[in-house]
C-alpha cells in the first residue's frame, strides 16, 4: 500500500481507538424544544422531502465525507452507499486522490445507482494536477456534482502535508467553469467564515456550477441565508441598476437574526 494509502487506513484505525472517540456526546442533549400541546397542524401536512441539485430528495440530510483509497474504507462507502440509496438522501464521498492515485477501484454506482453522488478532492490537489484531475473523479464514480474541500489547517499540521496554497481560488473558478457537473466548496472541520466567503463571492462568470454552502451566497430567498447575499457579493454601481437599501441592510447586520443566519459560517 502507498503511503497515502497507508495514512487513510490509519485513520481509521485510529478512529476505532476508544481513547480517540469523543465522550461528551454531539451537544444535542443540551438542546431542549418547547413542548407545543397546540400545534395547529395535520400530520400529513408534514413534508420532509427537499431538492438538492435539482433532484428531489427524502430528507434536508447529507451523508458527509469519510474515508476512502483502502480497502477497509472502500467497505465503509459501500455501507454508506447503500444506505443513501435505501434513505433516497445524498452522500459525498472522502477524498478520492488516493483511489486515483493508486488506481483503486470505486465501484460506489453499483451500490447507489441512482442516489445523488458527490465526488470530493482537495483544493490544493487540483491546484497542482487542475480539472483533468477533476474529471476523472467525477466520472470514475459517475457522480452528480464535485466536492472541492479547502483543509489548510489541517495539512498544516499533518506531515508531509501541502503548504502551497496559491490559486486555489483560480483553480475553483476553473473547475465551476469546465466541469459538465456542479462545484460545491466546503472547509473541513475548521468552517468558512464570511470573509473566505467573499473571496468564492469573487469568482467571476460563468459561475453557474458553483453551489456554496449554507445559502449565504444563493439568489433568490430560498435559502435564509439568502438574506445576506447583499452584504457579501460584491455589487457594481451602475445607472439604471437597482441599488442595495443600505438602510435595510443595517438593520439586518445588527439584529439578532443576522447572528442567526451567519452562525453555520462560524
Amino acid at each position: 500500500m502507498t503511503d497515502i494509502g497507508t495514512r487513510k487506513a490509519d485513520h481509521i484505525a485510529l478512529a476505532l481507538q476508544p481513547k480517540h472517540q469523543a465522550q461528551q456526546g454531539s451537544g444535542f442533549d443540551r438542546v431542549c424544544f418547547e413542548h407545543n400541546p397546540l400545534p395547529q397542524i395535520d400530520l400529513k401536512d408534514v413534508e420532509l422531502s427537499s431538492r438538492f441539485l435539482e433532484q428531489a430528495i427524502s430528507a434536508p440530510l447529507l451523508i458527509g465525507a469519510m474515508t476512502g483509497g483502502c480497502e477497509n474504507g472502500e467497505l465503509i462507502n459501500q455501507h454508506l452507499a447503500e444506505a443513501a440509496q435505501a434513505c433516497r438522501i445524498p452522500m459525498a464521498l472522502g477524498s478520492q486522490r488516493a483511489a486515483l492515485e493508486q488506481g483503486f477501484q470505486q465501484d460506489i454506482r453499483r451500490w447507489a445507482p441512482s442516489a445523488l453522488l458527490l465526488s470530493n478532492l482537495g483544493g490544493t490537489q487540483l491546484q497542482q494536477h487542475g480539472v483533468e484531475l477533476a474529471r476523472r473523479a467525477v466520472e470514475s464514480v459517475q457522480a452528480n456534482a464535485l466536492i472541492i474541500h479547502l483543509n489548510p489547517l489541517q495539512e498544516l499540521i499533518q506531515p508531509n502535508g501541502d503548504r502551497d496554497w496559491n490559486y486555489v481560488l483560480e483553480t475553483i473558478e476553473n473547475c465551476a467553469a469546465r466541469l459538465e457537473v456542479p462545484v460545491i466548496v466546503k472547509e473541513v472541520g475548521s468552517g468558512i467564515g464570511p470573509s473566505s466567503a467573499k473571496k468564492s463571492a469573487l469568482v467571476p462568470r460563468p459561475r453557474h456550477n458553483l453551489v456554496r454552502y449554507h445559502g449565504v451566497l444563493a439568489r433568490g430567498c430560498r435559502q435564509p441565508n439568502a438574506l445576506m447575499r447583499k452584504l457579501v457579493v460584491p455589487t457594481k454601481y451602475k445607472r439604471n441598476k437597482a441599488k442595495i437599501d443600505r438602510s435595510k441592510c443595517e438593520s439586518v447586520t445588527k439584529s439578532d437574526e443576522a447572528d442567526k443566519l451567519f452562525a453555520p459560517l462560524t
